[in-house]
């Protein structure tokens, strides 16, 4: 008989047992998924979780009645109510610590015998306080079980603590993705100072025990085991990234021609609870082994993207590549030595490719194949906070970021025929300036900088010209084209429009068996939106260049 204790099912129980608990908005909250275990990572149960300074400016978070009746005027209420709710979804995910721990191992590559040994860690950019972790083996010290405090058994004790301010800055949001160095003196100094304290409760503050739940045994990004329904002759997707724009642009576009069965999210709090979600979660950032999946959505960090896309390729599936399409030549080069070689297709989200402007551009400009076309933009981009992961240098910078959409606009509209030339440099306020010229006299210039007004975050004016007529798109909104004597048309459009399209056309497509991007386009927007960061990488090193 049920006495109303435990309501949940059986299912419930089993995955609350492969998940872990999070400390969430001041609350002991379980079933999320447990933190995936990398190469050279190890895993921990966290037996003390001391908060050492609140991590400021790593998200994007957007407030205030007058932003959301502006984005009421210019993206209609479905786009913004999808974008609200994406927003609230992120309260968890917005609150992280730099945080010191005690802990045991369980899991490591290094030297087997450290499992079960006692060590010490720091958490660059975490919760406030979980039950288990994994971190890069910099991030860790061994200790001896005297050298730390007495824990409650079966329990994570948590709290707040003091520490350098320097050392907890200069290791503040690092992540073992971003392509930079451990902070060693760092981690050393924190670990050294808090051990020291531990021990002294007046140095800590609102101490708690929390208590631990059972661990599972089965891979730490395998938390569902959940159905889904009935068999679909629907493509089978996997989307990688679960962030804020995968939830209120790509999910519900999708959706209606995909099934999405499984979410990869690296961040636990950002994936939420497994038993909240209609696909299973897992917190690896790259296919597993055993994985299923028709086609696969790379919308993660940047860097991970062409290294999905090529896992992808490689087992003969789909995969949609959010911007960029790579960010090293050498990943350019193997995804496109995967492609030519594969039977899976590869789709770019360049939004542009699939402006309702487009056609309009073709009849007022009177394109046909092999037309000159040149593109002239002013693009403002929203300044980035100052631990937000596009700083990262597996990012590169803001040409791969975010310049490649106006990069790829004109080598779309050129039939992507190869540039000539090209040269960038970067202005002391920290724009850049990009020029290149393709080998049919096209000619691009651009000029990206975060110098404006964040009211509706990313804005520009791009004017596209052939011969004697020209037309202006602002914001992919407004459209105006004129002749020699007279305007030749005016229109205007959603702003989430082209957003629309592009991934109704291309979810249809991976159901009705359309035809990929082609392996040229994929080379020549790759390489030259590559080019340019390099050149912008010289720039800031006091030279620019021309290739």
């Amino acid at each position: 008989m049920n006495d109303g204790s435990d309501t949940r099912t059986r299912s419930d129980r089993s995955r609350d047992e492969l998940s872990m608990r999070i400390l969430v908005n001041g609350r002991w909250t379980p079933g999320y998924p447990r933190y995936a275990r990398l190469p050279g990572q190890v895993r921990l149960r966290v037996c003390a979780w001391m908060r050492l300074a609140p991590v400021q400016d790593a998200f994007f978070t957007q407030h205030g009645l007058r932003k959301l009746l502006n984005y009421l005027r210019a993206y209609g209420y479905l786009d913004t109510w999808r974008r609200i709710r994406s927003r609230l979804s992120e309260a968890g995910r917005n609150e992280k610590f730099v945080a010191f721990g005690v802990g045991i191992v369980m899991e490591t590559d290094g030297d087997p015998s450290a499992v079960a040994s006692t060590v010490a860690f720091v958490a660059p950019i975490h919760p406030a306080c979980v039950e288990e972790i994994t971190l890069a083996q910099e991030l860790v010290r061994p200790i001896t079980r005297a050298a730390a405090s007495p824990f409650p058994e079966n329990s994570v004790l948590s709290g707040e603590m003091k520490a350098t301010n320097c050392a907890v800055e200069a290791i503040m949001g690092w992540r073992d993705e971003s392509g930079s160095a451990v902070p060693d003196k760092a981690v050393d100094s924190i670990v050294a100072e808090c051990l020291s304290r531990l021990a002294d409760a007046h140095q800590m503050r609102d101490v708690q025990a929390f208590p631990l739940t059972k661990v599972g045994d089965e891979p730490a990004d395998a938390t569902d085991a959940r159905r889904f329904g009935l068999p679909s002759r629907r493509p089978r997707a996997v989307l990688f990234g679960l962030g804020h724009y995968a939830r209120f642009a790509l999910i519900p576009r999708v959706t209606p021609f995909v099934d999405l069965v499984c979410c990869h999210e690296v961040d636990p709090t950002q994936a939420g609870r497994v038993a909240d979600q209609p696909w299973a979660v897992r917190t690896s950032p790259y296919p597993d082994i055993n994985e299923t999946f028709d086609v696969a959505f790379a919308a993660g960090f940047h860097h991970s993207h062409a290294r999905i896309a090529i896992e992808a390729l490689r087992r003969g599936k789909d995969a949609v590549v959010e911007k960029p399409l790579a960010t090293t030549r050498e990943d350019l080069g193997v995804l496109l030595a995967a492609a030519q070689n594969s039977s899976g297709r590869v789709f770019v989200a360049y939004q542009r490719r699939y402006s309702a402007f487009n056609r309009f551009l073709a009849d007022d400009l009177r394109l046909t194949a092999g037309t000159p076309v040149s593109v002239a933009a002013l693009v403002y981009e929203v300044p980035l906070p100052r631990h937000h992961w596009y700083r990262w240098p597996n990012s590169r910078g803001r040409i791969i970021c975010n310049g490649c959409h106006w990069i790829d606009y004109f080598l779309f509209l050129n039939g992507f025929c190869p540039p000539k030339h090209a040269y960038a440099r970067s202005s002391p306020s920290g724009g850049h300036v990009v020029q290149m010229t393709l080998e049919n006299g096209a000619g691009f210039s651009m000029v990206i900088t975060e110098e404006g007004s964040p009211l509706l975050n990313v804005r520009d004016v791009v004017r596209v010209a052939a011969g004697r007529r020209s037309a202006l798109i602002v914001d992919q909104c407004r459209y105006e084209a004129e002749g020699p004597d007279r305007v030749l048309r005016r229109t205007r459009t959603r702003r989430a429009n082209s957003i629309d399209r592009m991934y109704r056309t291309i979810a249809r497509g991976l159901a009705e068996g359309a035809n990929g991007d082609s392996l040229e386009s994929l080379r020549v927007s790759g390489t030259a939106v590559l080019d340019i960061q390099d050149l912008v990488d010289e720039s800031l090193g006091n030279r620019s260049g021309v290739v």
